[in-house]
């Protein structure tokens, strides 16, 4: 579910980036324009994606999650009920409209 949510920013984003490259008046403005919007978008989810699967980065991770289980399953649960609140209002806003 915090997948999809992320990927459906990331088509707004598009969605948003699609009629200004509709707009331009060059081939060239345009090409810049979709170079900024994966400097701005992709890149940082790409260097996300190269640190959470970095081993010195998943070692220390563990190893803080084996000292401090408290604060990791407080955590979780916090995410898990912040992602049940989202799923309801996603649904009370689809029956309402």
């Amino acid at each position: 579910m915090f997948a999809g949510i992320s990927l459906a920013a990331l088509g707004i984003a598009a969605l948003l980036l699609a009629p200004l490259l509709s707009l331009q008046s060059s081939l060239w403005i345009g090409l810049v324009s979709l170079i900024l919007y994966n400097l701005v978008f992709i890149l940082p989810l790409a260097g996300l994606l190269f640190l959470a699967s970095a081993r010195p980065v998943l070692l220390r991770l563990a190893r803080w999650n084996r000292q401090h289980p408290m604060t990791v399953r407080f955590f979780i649960g916090l995410l898990a009920v912040s992602m049940g609140l989202l799923v309801l209002a996603m649904i009370c806003g689809e029956s309402g409209s």
